[in-house]
């Protein structure tokens, strides 16, 4: 998966300060007994093939993996059911060469937010009339203990910048 590129532009007439980001938070939590005898199927539809060399057929990594998912969608507000939201593999965990866990996401996640609308209490010009936000960055923090694994998800959205030239004052023509 690759991260979409969605460009911003400023608007003449308006400062360059930042429109006001959108922090989205979710979590889960998981039985890791849920995860202790799966079927190469269900492994196979929820993580893909390094997800599993990460979780090295662990119970508690799988779980915590499969709760990073949950605790995702669930800060898009969204859930996690293909044709109405995001699907499994649209979300993937990865490990950082410290092994700290984060997010890697794909076009479906762009596209996905495209569509959603979340409350907005700004009067800023410069975003778009119908707010819309792309996934700037994610932030992902895992850990399982006594049975249970949890994941805690931290989302940065940010607004797409209105590109109509006639906002801010001046129109050309």
């Amino acid at each position: 998966m690759t991260p979409r590129e969605t460009q911003t532009l400023h608007t003449p007439g308006i400062p360059l300060t930042p429109p006001p980001l959108l922090i989205r938070c979710g979590c889960d939590l998981v039985a890791i007994s849920r995860l202790e005898n799966p079927r190469d199927r269900l492994l196979n539809r929820l993580f893909d093939q390094e997800e599993l060399d990460l979780c090295g057929g662990r119970p508690a990594s799988l779980a915590a993996f499969y709760a990073a998912k949950e605790a995702f969608a669930k800060a898009l507000g969204c859930g996690l059911m293909a044709a109405k939201g995001l699907a499994f593999k649209d979300i993937a965990i990865r490990k950082t060469d410290q092994g700290a866990p984060y997010y890697v996401w794909g076009d479906r996640v762009e596209d996905l937010l495209a569509q959603l609308s979340f409350p907005q209490d700004s009067a800023d010009p410069r975003l778009l009339d119908e707010p819309r936000y792309r996934l700037g960055s994610a932030s992902l923090s895992l850990s399982h203990e006594a049975g249970l694994a949890m994941a805690f998800a931290v989302l940065c959205l940010e607004p797409l910048i209105a590109t109509d030239t006639t906002r801010g004052g001046r129109k050309d023509g």
